[in-house]
């Protein structure tokens, strides 16, 4: 369906009051394909491909044309005895295809539960929560080159999946709109607990499985210096925890750590934290013992962003309407009224400062149009 000046305050979780000149949704592919066919002149000005809004911001009306996949279906490709194969529509919404799974007793992707924005924004993202990342999960990518006029379909080999980030990101894929995703669910748990977090000042230490299993954090609440033998142990006691409970856990310990966006508008983490080989963690370490990081492959190391930004004195810094949030650093918020350039300015702010005092170049993960 075509629309004119639409507003899309309703589509973007900063709740930003935003207009476009032209606004398309489309519930299937045939719609999609006769739209392109038909009107490629809407788009001259430029196009922007929009899902639930979870991970963009606005700094000003768009002139050009708003694509709005609403293809909602989950649908069973393929079954084993050990695993199930779904076709997922790019515009359900993410968390109720990961509802759909617990509630079948699915194994895989409980981890990634209540994080905003559609199906289809997922493989561009390659979101990631507690140990998991959507990658592991996703066998192939279908969608429409609105330049080539053809529909594609991308293995998950082809994807480039990194931290979040992917090929959908790049200029090759600009034109590429995402219409649904394949996954691979586990009918069968696999149980493993690992230590994630490499501090040595932590007065707590975090635990979950690389396979999305045992979510200990919120199972057992307040767990200081617990070494990783006394984790497995307590794991092994309790058997293994229900895909019901994990995912009940993370849902409250997500909307305990992030308010809510229909509240406080915001896009969740703002930044990735950025990666850094040995000598460069070594030479923070120098002067800030307390400095947050993750070990990753190849001997490198992820510094947490959201320290980055309060050792730079930015934790709750408010800005007119908008501002950074007092909780969790990494993400900023607009307290009601705000505009995009106000965020986009405070944001420049934060990256100017702590690229004077690191030598690192952060990086957003919000695409700022």
């Amino acid at each position: 369906m075509l629309k004119l000046d639409y507003c899309l305050k309703d589509l973007n979780t900063f709740g930003l009051d935003i207009r476009t000149k032209y606004y398309f949704s489309f519930s299937n592919e045939q719609e999609l394909e006769q739209f392109v066919n038909e009107r490629s002149d809407l788009y001259s000005n430029g196009f922007f491909i929009l899902g639930g809004g979870s991970n963009v911001l606005f700094t000003k009306d768009f002139a050009g044309l708003i694509f709005h996949p609403k293809i909602k279906f989950i649908e069973i490709i393929n079954e084993s005895d050990h695993y199930v194969d779904f076709e997922v529509g790019a515009g359900l919404v993410w968390d109720d295809f990961v509802e759909y799974c617990v509630n079948k007793g699915l194994y895989g992707i409980e981890n990634l539960s209540y994080i905003p924005g559609f199906v289809g924004a997922v493989p561009v993202q390659n979101i990631g929560a507690y140990g998991v990342e959507a990658k592991d999960f996703i066998l192939s990518v279908r969608g429409y080159d609105i330049f080539k006029n053809e529909f594609i379909d991308i293995p998950c080999s082809d994807c480039r999946f990194s931290y979040r980030n992917s090929v959908f990101k790049t200029n090759e894929f600009r034109s590429f709109i995402i219409l649904s995703v394949k996954f691979r669910l586990c009918k069968l748990p696999k149980r493993r607990v690992e230590y994630f977090r490499e501090n040595p000042n932590a007065t707590t230490l975090s635990y979950w499985s690389t396979s999305s299993l045992d979510f200990v954090p919120s199972i057992f609440k307040s767990i200081t210096k617990l070494n990783l033998d006394k984790a497995r142990k307590l794991t092994a006691d309790y058997g293994i925890i229900s895909l019901e409970t994990i995912r009940k856990n993370i849902i409250r310990t997500r909307k305990r750590r992030l308010p809510d966006y229909r509240v406080l508008g915001n896009v969740g983490s703002f930044y990735k934290s950025p990666i850094v080989n040995k000598n460069k963690l070594d030479q923070i370490k120098k002067s800030n013992r307390d400095v947050i990081y993750f070990p990753m492959q190849n001997d490198e190391f992820k510094i947490s962003v959201g320290w980055l930004i309060e050792y730079c004195g930015f934790k709750g810094v408010r800005v007119n309407n908008v501002g950074v949030d007092v909780k969790r650093p990494n993400m900023i918020l607009n307290y009601g009224n705000g505009v995009g350039m106000d965020i986009d300015e405070l944001a420049q702010k934060i990256e100017d400062s702590i690229f004077r005092k690191f030598g690192i170049r952060i990086e957003r993960e919000v695409v700022v149009i």
